[in-house]
């Protein structure tokens, strides 16, 4: 085995490492082994908990993404009708604008329904509807239509507001829109069109 260093004269023994750090060393040493062995923390450490595995995101979290994405969809619509307004309040008769704005509202009708914004997606279907009775019919555009496509956009600018901010809009808020919608279908005397899918 290993002699003790004992100076002369030296009463007392002492060890062959005699320098703090390298006791210091031993001690973590063993301490800190004891603890792995056993599976726990070093001392002067808690024990951590296990972290649960992850979850799958939550369709609510899925749809607050799908949403923004409607919202920027939205903000590009009302910039594409609103030169299509201005034109129309012009020429009455452009059919480029005329055309537009329905285009404009299906694909508004369909993305609302798809994220479970219904309420919109409703709202939409009956302004694309009513625009295609007026295209039917080969009419120009009236001040009365003006001013529900102007409605619409406002309305789509609110919601648009209210979905950023974590609310889904309801139908209720869009009663009178779409109340206006189907009575300037009626003062046709047309049967309603039903917009494509």
């Amino acid at each position: 085995g290993r002699e003790d260093a004992r100076p002369a004269g030296s009463t007392g023994w002492v060890p062959a490492a005699t320098e703090p750090s390298e006791l210091q060393g031993a001690n973590d040493a063993s301490v800190g082994g004891g603890a792995a062995a056993r599976g726990g923390a070093p001392r002067g450490e808690r024990a951590r908990p296990e972290s649960p595995p992850a979850k799958a995101p939550a369709r609510n979290s899925d749809n607050y993404e799908l949403r923004a994405v409607y919202v920027e969809e939205a903000h590009e619509v009302l910039a594409s009708i609103a030169p299509a307004l201005e034109r129309l309040g012009g020429a009455p008769a452009d059919h480029e604008g005329m055309t537009s704005i329905p285009r404009a509202y299906h694909t508004l009708k369909g993305s609302g329904r798809l994220v479970g914004l219904d309420a919109l997606g409703d709202m939409a279907a009956e302004i694309e509807k009513t625009m295609n009775v007026w295209l039917e019919g080969g009419r120009p555009a009236t001040a009365a239509l003006l001013e529900m496509i102007a409605d619409a956009s406002e309305a789509l600018l609110a919601a648009a507001q209210t979905i950023e901010s974590g609310r889904t809009p309801e139908a209720g808020e869009f009663a009178d829109l779409v109340e206006q919608a189907t009575a300037l279908r009626n003062t046709l005397g047309e049967p309603q069109i039903e917009p494509a899918a």
